[in-house]
Parts: structure tokens; sequence; C-alpha cells
């Protein structure tokens, strides 16, 4: 099945608390129509993680909350997660949503 990978940072933050909290919607939207989800939340929400699970085969659409600015997205205490320029940040999301 395909998957859908949620990154919720929950570290004390409000923004990303409460952001965390409304992805558990799309969590059980995804699951409900079938999906495999990958849910990193709280220290799972790292670079490392997200890029381990968006680049399993059947990886096909990331959602997730965060900081950042025009060129950065963060994830748990605003580790930055994708970058413009980045080369993992291309290959990941190329053909992706």
């Amino acid at each position: 099945m395909a998957r859908v990978v949620v990154q919720r940072p929950d570290w004390g933050d409000p923004a990303c608390r409460w952001g965390s909290r409304w992805l558990e919607e799309v969590i059980k939207e995804a699951r409900t129509h079938g999906f495999t989800v990958s849910d990193l939340y709280g220290n799972k929400a790292s670079r490392r993680n997200v890029i381990k699970e968006c680049r399993k085969d059947d990886f096909i659409y990331f959602s997730g909350v965060g900081h950042g600015n025009a060129t950065t997205f963060t994830g748990q205490r605003e580790e930055p997660i994708f970058w413009f320029g980045d080369q993992e940040t291309k290959e990941i999301s190329r053909n992706k949503h």
C-alpha cells in the first residue's frame, strides 16, 4: 500500500503542539483510506527519520508542521528537515506531493 509520511514535532512550542494535534486527523483519514502511515511524532520528527521514511519505495505523500522560512522547513526543536538546494530534498520530492 502507498505510504503517507506525517511529521509532528511537539517540544513545547504552541504552534507545533497544535499542529501536531490537528495532523492526527490526517493520520486517521489516511488510514481510513488504506494508506500506510509513518507517524513521526515528537523526537521522531527528525531529518534522519523523515528522509528514511520518504526514501521508502511506497512513499507518495508528506504532510507536516514545523517552522522555517522561504527556503527551509524544520522539525523537532527547529531541526532543518528540507531546504532549498539540498540534494536529498530534491531526490525525495521528485514527482511527489
